[in-house]
């Protein structure tokens, strides 16, 4: 988290944060972290697993147990989530209800870095990002990992001479 709000800060990024609720009870102050910095912090589910959240439908609570873990630690009660893998094909419409009926709102992305499975080439990772950046507005999904740290001074800097500019 040090590293990346370091790298935020740097190149006075803002940046919106998806919160797994296990994560929160780890590193508590994370939430507070970006708080600080003034980013907008959603949800990501508790366990970030698959089967149990679409299969067994249980993303909508998870993702309210995660909201009252960062209500607890910021005293705010966000409402955006993402979901973890994407919401398709997992987020059928009986979830989708749900999530509705719950005020929460899904976010998804229009850029996957693949920094999930490129964290040891950290210029792929860069590379992917670019490859895919065209739309008037885009949204690019990055994990806070070694790699895409590493990658992130690059990536900012490249879609900023792209004409993009940052927002939460």
């Amino acid at each position: 988290t040090k590293d990346l709000i370091a790298i935020l800060d740097q190149f006075e990024i803002p940046a919106t944060h998806f919160l797994i609720g296990n994560n929160i009870k780890k590193y508590p102050d994370m939430a507070k972290e970006y708080v600080n910095r003034g980013d907008y912090i959603g949800m990501h589910s508790m366990s970030h697993d698959y089967n149990r959240l679409y299969k067994k439908g249980k993303i909508v609570e998870e993702v309210m147990e995660t909201q009252q873990l960062i209500k607890e630690q910021v005293n705010i009660l966000p409402t955006l989530f993402r979901c973890p893998y994407g919401s398709s094909p997992g987020l059928n419409k009986k979830l989708r209800d749900q999530a509705a009926h719950a005020g929460l709102k899904m976010w998804d992305w229009t850029i996957d870095s693949k920094d999930w499975k490129l964290q040891e080439n950290p210029s792929k990772i860069k590379g992917e990002i670019l490859k895919q950046l065209n739309g008037s507005e885009e949204i690019i999904l990055i994990h806070e990992k070694k790699g895409t740290i590493e990658a992130l001074p690059g990536i900012i800097k490249s879609i900023k001479e792209a004409g993009y500019e940052f927002e939460r």
